[in-house]
């Protein structure tokens, strides 16, 4: 899942992150209907999600990054 897949998964998606459980994954939906997460500094805006918790999720999820072989 990348940074942009925590914009749009569901509620069961959610709940798949490390760290996540039912009442982060219902406040992380509630908390990106104000507004996309951006970065995963962004991340920690949602209640009961602090610094630790952005780096659990930081480490367990994966941004997907443009990785051309030349």
């Amino acid at each position: 899942m990348s940074l942009h897949q925590l914009n749009t998964a569901s509620k069961s998606e959610l709940m798949e992150i490390n760290g996540i459980g039912e009442k982060k994954a219902d406040a992380i939906i509630k908390e990106r209907k104000k507004g996309k997460f951006k970065s995963f500094e962004d991340f920690q805006r949602v209640e009961g999600i602090g610094e630790q918790t952005a780096k659990n999720v930081k480490n367990d999820v994966k941004v997907k990054k443009d990785t051309k072989k030349k």
